[in-house]
């Protein structure tokens, strides 16, 4: 976890910290939609060194709402990620704080991300909820809404409803296809799918830098690469045919 660090002539000094990476998300629903199942939240704690993930033993990982009190995102031994569902009104203003243990110079080190959500989420205008795709033919999703573009980015995918938290069923890395903000159709090429049911995602989403809590020690910031991740999706369920 930690690299030997400091001491001189007589008497020693502190160790070197070596910053956890951090990578958080949040990506709420529409006020007054649900999806069971689904958490918001999730933030990943790594040891920048090993990769080892940091746990409950260690960490703390809060997120904090304006005006609200605190939510502790609960640590999935499964995912080996910090997870929690935070219901945030969109247009808020939303801190991301990390804490976590020095145990070479037995103190906490917090890092922290302020964000702002989203006031309002991408609108699915195609397909139609409950719509049938030929799993055979190429298909185009289509979207709108008043959302900011700059600095921001759309993200597309197709969610597995009986495992809304697992790999997505397309895109086939598992991951959320990143587009432009500034983009509001793509088209899904023939044979990317296979028969059952999926949730079309429409995403906007941003991102925030996670810096060390005491200003006075900047090199203690999160590992190069950490990053809060914020924003808001709608969804709309299809079913999709073929051989």
């Amino acid at each position: 976890m930690l690299s030997c660090g400091g001491g001189g002539g007589g008497g020693g000094g502190p160790k070197t910290w070596l910053p956890p990476y951090i990578y958080a998300e949040l990506f709420s629903l529409p006020t007054g939609s649900s999806l069971p199942g689904y958490q918001s939240a999730v933030v990943y704690v790594l040891d920048s060194t090993t990769g080892a993930s940091y746990d409950n033993d260690d960490t703390m990982v809060r997120f904090y709402e304006s005006g609200l009190t605190g939510f502790h995102a609960i640590f999935n031994t499964n995912g080996y990620y910090f997870e929690g569902d935070l219901l945030i009104i969109p247009g808020s203003d939303v801190t991301l704080r990390v804490t976590v243990y020095d145990n070479e110079n037995m103190k906490w080190r917090t890092y922290v991300s302020h964000a702002t959500q989203f006031s309002s989420y991408p609108t699915i205008t195609e397909p139609a909820s409950g719509a049938s795709w030929s799993v055979g033919l190429p298909h185009t999703i289509k979207w709108s809404g008043d959302y900011p573009t700059t600095n921001t980015f759309i993200g597309l995918g197709i969610a597995n409803p009986n495992a809304i938290d697992g790999d997505l069923l397309w895109p086939s890395d598992g991951y959320l296809l990143e587009l432009a903000s500034t983009e509001t159709s793509y088209t899904i090429p023939a044979n990317s799918l296979t028969p059952g049911n999926g949730l079309v995602m429409v995403a906007i989403g941003t991102e925030f830098p996670i810096a060390y809590e005491a200003p006075s020690e900047p090199s203690h910031n999160a590992a190069p690469g950490s990053t809060f991740v914020i924003g808001g999706f709608n969804y709309v369920p299809i079913t999709f045919t073929g051989p």
